[in-house]
């Protein structure tokens, strides 16, 4: 690469690592381009900038009105600026698109740099040129002893500076961003400190390649319905034609991200339609104000994306639980499976973690859920069927309820259903009965239609290998091994408020009472107790033994008192926006928990991401506190 390359570079990154924005900055980003970063007022970012870093005590080598004076240095740039205005760099798409190198082989043909003019002629002046040089819409070269920026143009009230002629045709002959935007977007775009863009389809291979790589942790399983959703997955990633981001300092930091489709993107479309089908706008309301640790709520459910959630589950399984031993790879499958036909009940949930009262009684955290769902004893019933099937019980459910029998028989035919829900649930229980399957399923491997066979091939050597594992540890002390709970369903154990109480008890064996003894600690003494409360159609559910978060949370549901949806602690956008996933996290308290600390911990202000689906676009938004960020960089950096 060229000297004048690399230090045309160097300015692109300069001006990456400054703050500031500017007005109608859509406007200076043509569709084409690749990647842009713009600034809506320049001066006023500076005054953020710098107050953002005092407020959060950092000191670093140099201040963002430091290097944003220095940029304007390094680009020969001394008056006719209008620094409260847009400005920033914009990097076009190449011609030719596919590897890195040849990326940066073109990168001089493709940046340039639109300054806000607010004095014409002193604008001209640090060129060595007159204003009537400076003629609207003309491409002009600069003197050649400049260090960087050869050609030049005018447009409007802003100068764009390039290394060459090309990327300033290009202006000339593109529409902008703002035309790819309904107008009732552009304030909230424009409107933002810092804006920027990222198409990521320039990269070509490079880009797939990438994907590719984030899929591998996503098992594509043996169901076709499973592997044809990953698929589309894939595809619909490839069809994302850009980014567009916007960042606001004000008491903290607002981020807010939406990937956008391309026009013709059939694969990605009918992905998010799928997703959105089962997908509703999403709210903390109900669960109980406290010191809430991590809060979440899930605005979906159901058969439409029940599939995915599925699948994610089992890949964080696999990327999280396995490598710590607490999952094995033989019996991951069954965990989520189980997740699966959960899901499947419900129409939306909502999940708080709070820090308890006294921790010496208590334990550290408890965990309150409500789950919505279409009718609540008849996800009950399912989940009390599940418990006495894994708990080896299956002979005896012949004399309770017709709906809560199981026929293995039936179960091995329905592994060919045609209806995914009906096949993912049967081998869900088929993994569950265990080596009692087995013999049912060896009589129609080779046998049954093709599927059938193949599934139940599938199953029986799953099944089998879980079994010859929990041999292999009982007869070997010094092995490691995986923790195995099963459960018991105890209805209307107790009685809450006027309101029965089902407990589902969570048994573990003698080899795990370590890990028993981290669980009272963590949970208190009753963290084998899961508490089920039913309201309306919506389940209450309670992990651990701050039993008063349980009263509180029926008490909400009864009054309809909106509880943690309505907390002063919650992001600005939580009360407004319409996000069909909200996850909140107090970082100070999480960094509490690992850092040794002087000062008791007080969750307060909460971290605040959402995530949305529309018909062309998946948004996210996200809000960090200043008073977050300034606890969790003192733990970090104490000094």
């Amino acid at each position: 690469m060229s000297y004048r390359s690399s230090m045309l570079s160097l300015t692109l990154v300069c001006v990456l690592a400054s703050n500031g924005a500017a007005q109608q900055m859509l406007d200076l980003v043509p569709a084409d381009a690749s990647a842009a970063i713009l600034l809506r007022n320049p001066s006023e970012l500076k005054k953020k900038g710098d107050k953002f870093f005092d407020d959060l005590a950092l000191n670093v080598p140099i201040r963002p009105s430091q290097a944003f004076d220095q940029l304007l240095v390094f680009l020969g740039i001394g008056g006719g600026l209008d620094d409260t205005a847009p400005g920033g760099v914009v990097m076009l798409r190449p011609q030719k698109t596919g590897e890195m190198g040849d990326f940066l082989r073109e990168i001089e043909n493709l940046i340039y740099v639109p300054l806000p003019i607010s004095d014409k002629g002193r604008m001209a002046g640090n060129f060595g040129l007159k204003e009537a040089d400076l003629q609207e819409g003309k491409i002009i070269a600069l003197p050649r002893d400049r260090m960087i920026g050869k050609s030049a143009l005018v447009r409007g009230k802003h100068l764009f500076l390039a290394e060459r002629e090309t990327p300033l045709q290009r202006v000339l002959d593109s529409k902008p961003l703002s035309a790819e935007f309904a107008k009732a977007e552009h304030a909230t775009w424009n409107g933002a400190d810092v804006l920027f863009h990222f198409d990521p389809r320039p990269f070509g291979a490079s880009w797939l390649v990438g994907l590719d790589s984030a899929l591998r942790h996503f098992d594509k399983g043996d169901d076709p319905q499973e592997r044809k959703l990953l698929d589309q997955l894939r595809r619909s990633l490839g069809q994302v034609r850009g980014t567009l981001g916007a960042v606001r300092l004000d008491e903290g930091i607002q981020l807010q991200i939406a990937a956008l489709l391309e026009k013709e993107a059939p694969d990605a479309r009918a992905f998010l339609k799928q997703v959105r089908e089962g997908a509703r706008a999403t709210d903390l309301r109900g669960l109980p104000e406290g010191r809430v640790v991590v809060a979440q709520a899930l605005g979906g459910g159901g058969d439409s994306n029940g599939i995915l959630a599925k699948v994610i589950f089992d890949s964080a399984l696999r990327v999280f639980f396995e490598p710590g031993k607490f999952v094995s790879a033989a019996d991951r499958p069954a965990f989520a499976g189980v997740f699966g036909e959960i899901w499947r009940q419900l129409r939306g949930s909502r999940l708080a973690v709070y820090l308890t009262r006294d921790e010496s009684k208590l334990g550290l955290f408890s965990a309150v859920a409500i789950l919505d769902t279409e009718d609540a004893q008849r996800m009950l019933g399912a989940v009390r069927l599940l418990a006495k099937i894994a708990q080896g019980t299956a002979e005896d459910l012949a004399k309770k309820q017709k709906s809560e029998t199981v026929d293995i028989e039936q179960l091995v035919r329905d592994l060919g259903d045609s209806i995914y829900r009906v096949r993912e649930s049967a081998n869900v229980k088929l993994r569950l009965v265990g080596e009692p399957a087995l013999p049912y399923l060896e009589k129609v491997i080779g046998k049954a239609d093709l599927e059938t066979s193949r599934r139940a091939q599938r199953l029986y050597g799953q099944i089998s290998e879980v079994a010859a594992q929990r041999r292999k540890e009982l007869l070997a002390k010094d092995l490691p091994k995986f923790v195995r709970p099963t459960f018991a369903f105890i209805p209307k154990a107790e009685t809450r408020a006027d309101v029965p109480v089902d407990i589902i008890h969570i048994r573990l064996s003698e080899r795990d009472r370590i890990i028993a003894k981290q669980m009272e600690q963590l949970l208190g003494p009753e963290w084998d107790r899961l508490r089920v409360a039913v309201h309306g159609n919506q389940v209450a559910v309670l992990l651990g033994s701050d039993v008063d978060l349980l009263d509180a949370t029926l008490a909400n549901l009864r009054s309809g008192k909106p509880g943690l949806a309505e907390s002063p602690n919650l992001g600005p956008f939580a009360k407004k926006s319409a996000h069909h996933v909200q996850l909140h996290v107090s970082l100070d308290a999480l960094a509490g928990l690992i850092t040794p600390r002087n000062t008791p911990i007080k969750p307060g202000r909460l971290t605040s991401f959402g995530l949305s689906f529309e018909e062309d676009r998946v948004q996210m938004n996200l809000w960090a506190p200043r008073e977050e960020l300034r606890a969790l960089l003192k733990d970090q950096f104490p000094n």
